[in-house]
């Protein structure tokens, strides 16, 4: 049951920072320029965002702390 919470973890971190991490990068003016810039559909509080941050990092420590690993672990690094 520990490790499914920390595979949901991570993979909720995944879910939710890649589309923000991608609208933070198309808004630099060069990349703008050449492909647009792509607005995330996940738009949450500083806090809200925080505690998934926090979670992913919790479940990602206990993935290698118990050394396993699988493909989502694999997207991480």
């Amino acid at each position: 049951m520990l490790g499914t919470m920390s595979f949901l973890f991570v993979f909720a971190g995944l879910c939710i920072t890649v589309p923000q991490l991608a609208e933070t990068i198309t808004r630099i003016p060069p990349v703008a320029a050449s492909i647009g810039v792509f607005q995330s559909p996940v738009q949450l509080p500083l806090g809200m965002n925080l505690l998934i941050g926090a979670a992913a990092v919790l479940g990602s420590t206990e993935r290698a702390l118990r050394m396993r690993s699988g493909w989502i672990d694999h997207l991480a690094s």
